[in-house]
């Protein structure tokens, strides 16, 4: 998968002095441990649950400030150019109706279920899993844990419906309503009729960061389980997925609306599960240390 198909603004350096507890060993030409990945010691991270958890995923976001500077257009010429498209089967014909059930859940329990059971067919080779009643059990930073709303993993990797960060290929964070949401794209349809210059100062210029108290902590929980991922495993990069309301969005790309266009979204996680491992982010050039 082309690493372009969805951005996550930070990068793996972006842990700063957060390190695993195999790094002392883990060069260019070494060797992962657990799993093949490294474990995380400790993190500056809470779960949503976790009392003082809105205050920490607000200074996380805040921290963050920035970072998230424009959203991709959704990439979907780009998405069929991949280097292994020549080989990748047919995305299945997609239904819609079990999309359009997701925002109709009378609760967020409910909007979990259907998202899942609404991927499910568009994941082979991958257990897609609801983890926002697992936290993680390893992982954790001063007694509170983590745990995305969705996970997707490997068959066959052993994992459970614990959230394990060092297995997990993707996530997806989930809020049933718009109320959450943590980004404001740019207004197309005013930028396509303005000239080049003038397009661009207003592109330069716009706050994509979407500074409301909710927006914030979501954008710090989006934040805390990429650095978590990119902290358990040797990536490049980490692909996720935000669920808002009836919107979607390939963390960082333009907001699309899944209810109508849900063949952008099962499409997605359809490539994604055809993609071998180096096109999901991981570092394969890592072999093991005598």
């Amino acid at each position: 998968m082309d690493a372009t198909v969805a951005r996550f603004s930070i990068k793996a350096t972006s842990l700063g002095p957060y390190r695993t507890s195999s790094h002392r060993n883990v060069a260019p030409g070494s060797s992962r441990v657990s799993h093949g990945r490294p474990c995380i010691t400790s993190l500056p991270v809470q779960s949503e649950s976790a009392p003082g958890s809105t205050a920490k995923e607000t200074q996380i976001s805040k921290r963050m400030s920035g970072v998230f500077f424009q959203p991709l257009a959704y990439p979907s010429r780009r998405i069929s150019r991949s280097r292994n498209h020549r080989v990748m089967k047919a995305c299945p014909r997609v239904n819609k109706q079990p999309f359009r059930k997701i925002p109709e859940g009378p609760t967020e329990k409910s909007f979990y279920t259907l998202l899942v059971d609404a991927i499910r067919p568009f994941a082979p080779g991958l257990e897609v899993v609801d983890t926002s009643q697992h936290p993680s059990g390893g992982i954790q930073y001063r007694g509170c844990k983590l745990r995305p709303d969705v996970a997707l993993y490997s068959e066959g990797c052993g994992c459970t419906r614990i959230t394990d960060f060092e297995l997990m290929d993707l996530f997806l964070e989930v809020k049933s309503s718009d109320k959450f949401e943590a980004f404001e794209d740019p207004p197309q349809e005013k930028l396509s009729e303005l000239s080049d210059d003038k397009r661009e100062k207003i592109l330069d210029e716009w706050k994509f960061e979407y500074d409301t108290v909710l927006g914030t902590r979501t954008r710090g929980q989006i934040t805390a389980h990429a650095l978590t991922q990119l902290g358990s495993q040797l990536c490049h990069f980490v692909l996720s997925v935000a669920i808002i309301g009836k919107n979607a969005r390939l963390a960082v790309t333009e907001m699309f609306n899944y209810t109508e266009q849900p063949r952008l979204l099962a499409d997605f996680f359809w490539r994604f599960s055809l993609s071998n491992p180096e096109h999901r982010g991981m570092d394969k050039s890592v072999t093991e240390v005598e």
